[in-house]
């Protein structure tokens, strides 16, 4: 081959291998964008529905992201079982404080605190949390973005939330020579910085079933910030006054959470989810999707958890209808979340009502033996 056919050939390889290299990018960027996941609104649960999420306390090595992964979590077993219900806000009490909230959710674990959510086309938000607790009730009023929409591949967030945690009177000078200031009170607040990435997409194989779903990676950065109320006004505690006090400083926290979200509408909710901390290599507990979210309505609750209190509207009483062999708790709460009845059932039995004023109470109906809540209704006394 003589000089200039060598050239020739060169050229002629090297634009082939041009030709070759976009052909092949253009393949595999055609593939990427086939195989991506896009999650939206409509891909989440809805109003009306309840799950179950199971709770694994065996070991699991912790995922990584990138693209077209299987990720196998179909030895996952249940340690325990949560039932969570979801309804529209106003159905429970204590929404009156989460004027943006339109969905809230309620834990069979947990039936003393309800949920607040916004779930609209542009994000699922938490709201904040109402509950009773040893007769007191809490509510819990911060906003924190839990998935924004669309979300797909490489789709990212960040958010910023200051948190009350505690707050107490002091009532001292603590160098009554100066130059530090009387303190009133001391307030102290939990700030969450939050980073979310979607880091990987592909299939998750659970018991459920094996879902196409996106890998979401959340970094939590947590600190405590304390203020003081001196002369009247709330300041930043200085280092210095920490120091005097023996608190130090505050270090920040950083810990992560995986969930793996679907794009099929039947299930609407995490498959999987867990927490981690920096260096980890495994966790040892982990959440997941046990069943897909079913109808909880009044005709779908009475065929699957068969508990019910009725007539409803009620004037003086009520009955409670529950399944055969059961022992049961009502509990009866008024729109402030204030337990106005709470004793032991039997099937049938008549519980009076009739010194409660006219309005619109909450009901719950629970397993006394396995602790598992059969139902949650409104009831109207007229």
């Amino acid at each position: 081959m003589g000089i200039k056919n060598y050239q020739n050939f060169n050229i002629h390889f090297e634009l082939m291998k041009k030709h070759f290299f976009t052909l092949t990018l253009g393949i595999a960027l055609t593939f990427i964008a086939q195989a991506q996941i896009t999650i939206n609104r409509s891909h989440l649960i809805v109003s009306g529905q309840v799950l179950t999420q199971a709770t694994d306390t065996n070991k699991f090595r912790i995922q990584t992201g990138g693209i077209n992964k299987t990720w196998n979590f179909s030895t996952l077993q249940s340690s325990s079982v949560d039932n969570i219900r979801f309804g529209n806000a106003e159905w429970y009490p204590g929404h009156q404080n989460f004027p943006n909230a339109n969905l809230a959710s309620i834990n069979s674990s947990d039936d003393s605190s309800y949920s607040y959510l916004k779930l609209d086309n542009s994000e699922l938000a938490f709201e904040g949390s109402y509950g009773t607790f040893d007769g007191n009730i809490e509510i819990s009023k911060f906003k924190n973005t839990i998935l924004t929409f669309p979300s797909t591949y490489a789709t990212s967030f960040a958010g910023s939330v200051l948190i009350p945690f505690d707050q107490f009177y002091f009532g001292e000078d603590i160098d009554s020579t100066g130059p530090y200031p009387f303190i009133d009170s001391f307030r102290l607040k939990i700030e969450y910085n939050t980073t979310s990435n979607i880091e990987g997409w592909g299939k998750v194989i659970t018991p459920l079933g094996t879902y196409d779903a996106l890998l979401q990676n959340i970094r939590n950065i947590s600190r405590v910030r304390v203020d003081m109320k001196t002369s009247g006004i709330w300041v930043g505690v200085p280092s210095a006054i920490l120091n005097s006090l023996n608190l130090g400083s505050f270090e920040s926290d950083t810990s992560y959470q995986h969930q793996f979200w679907t794009n099929d509408a039947n299930v609407g909710f995490p498959l999987v989810s867990y927490s981690f901390s920096v260096g980890d290599t495994s966790v040892s507990e982990i959440d997941w999707l046990k069943t897909k979210p079913q109808q909880s309505g009044i005709n779908s609750t009475r065929s699957s958890f068969n508990a019910l209190a009725y007539p409803n509207p009620f004037q003086n009483s009520i009955t409670v209808s529950l399944p055969t062999n059961t022992f049961a708790k009502i509990s009866v709460y008024d729109m402030n979340g204030k337990m106005v009845i709470e004793q032991s059932v039997n099937n049938y039995e008549t519980i009076d009502m009739s010194f409660l004023s006219r309005g619109i109470y909450t009901c719950k109906i629970i397993d006394s033996v396995n602790h598992t809540l059969l139902q949650t209704q409104k009831l109207i006394k007229y």
